[in-house]
């Protein structure tokens, strides 16, 4: 009996705190699993989840470990079905802070 091959991508974005947040997503565009690197190369666990699919976009939440804030960010559904397997999609918000005081 032959298993089934899911096939995912993973998506990141940047915190406000500069942290890089990962969320691995399924074809059915289910949230497997979710990382983040802080600004000292540490990786640790950043929970994340679909919080919404609406039109052509999907909304990925994830709880940064480094800040404890929770960040929203919105994906092109349409760019992320496109994407080959394993290939990354990054988003950088516009009010993403630019590093000047």
């Amino acid at each position: 009996m032959e298993g089934s091959v899911m096939t995912t991508t993973q998506v990141r974005t940047l915190c406000e705190c500069q942290a890089c947040l990962v969320a691995e997503v399924d074809e059915h565009l289910n949230v497997i699993s979710g990382w983040c690197e802080d600004s000292r190369k540490r990786f640790s666990v950043a929970p994340a989840s679909k919080a919404f699919v609406s039109g052509q976009q999907v909304g990925i939440s994830f709880s940064c470990p480094a800040c404890t804030r929770n960040v929203l960010r919105t994906f092109s559904l349409a760019k992320l079905l496109r994407l080959a397997p394993h290939q990354m999609m990054t988003v950088i918000p516009t009010n993403a802070p630019t590093g000047s005081a």
